[in-house]
């Protein structure tokens, strides 16, 4: 365990427990500073599961293939590569909020513009 663990162990009255709640934020506290990435690739996930609701073929494809991209790459521990794979999500990113602008600008444009076929 590290110093905090030891620290509160020592000073702690013998007989007394270990409170569970201070053990939870401790075991939290560590995971996250082992991954400080981890809230990152978290955001991530979450943003391109929302933008994968009006993916043309489907919430459920979408949703189906970030899983699998996710699960592929989950036992990536070096923190250069998660960011280049963090990177690459931010460009999936840009690529669907342009693939949507382009598909609102194509329906508006034939509802307002007429097309002349000569």
């Amino acid at each position: 365990m590290g110093p905090l663990h030891y620290l509160l162990c020592t000073t702690l009255p013998a007989g007394l427990p270990f409170p569970s709640w201070l053990w939870i934020l401790l075991m939290r506290n560590r995971w996250n500073m082992a991954n400080p990435l981890r809230s990152e690739v978290v955001k991530l996930y979450k943003n391109l599961l929302y933008l994968g609701k009006e993916y043309p073929k489907g919430a459920d494809y979408f949703r189906d293939r970030l899983k699998k991209a996710f699960l592929k790459n989950k036992d990536v521990t070096d923190p250069e590569q998660i960011k280049e794979l963090i990177a690459r999500g931010q460009f999936v990113i840009k690529e669907l909020e342009a693939l949507y602008y382009l598909r609102k600008y194509r329906a508006m444009k034939q509802r307002y513009y007429e097309e002349n076929n000569e």
